[in-house]
């Protein structure tokens, strides 16, 4: 609901058919703020190629941190999140962070690069 407020409510959510978003309260909760559902196919997550491209690149990056940190994945999560927002994307040439604000973000990686 957090994300919600900040960014307003998607037109689609697309998942996986988990009972947690196939549930009726959940439903329920999207009919009434107008959100649509569009469900993976059972046992071919390629269908949503796109989120499990993320999830590999969100595992890829929470190992490395691992491997320099420890298991203290959680305190470096956001930062690690804000860091993928920052970079822009090669399929769009604009950041995460652009296309949800509508503006550079200034971050570490934004201010290395006007040096």
């Amino acid at each position: 609901m957090k994300l919600f407020c900040q960014t307003g409510f998607p037109k689609t959510i697309c998942t996986d058919q988990g009972t947690n978003f196939t549930a009726q309260l959940t439903q329920a909760f999207q009919d009434v703020l107008g959100v649509s559902r569009r469900f993976s196919t059972p046992g071919h997550p390629e269908s949503m190629g796109a989120v499990e491209r993320w999830n590999r690149t969100l595992k890829d990056m929470l190992n490395k941190n691992i491997q320099e940190h420890g298991n203290e994945w959680d305190v470096h999560l956001p930062y690690l999140l804000f860091a993928y927002r920052e970079i822009p994307h090669t399929l769009t040439g604009v950041s995460p962070y652009q296309l949800v604000y509508g503006r550079l973000p200034s971050g570490p990686m934004t201010i290395l690069k006007e040096f």
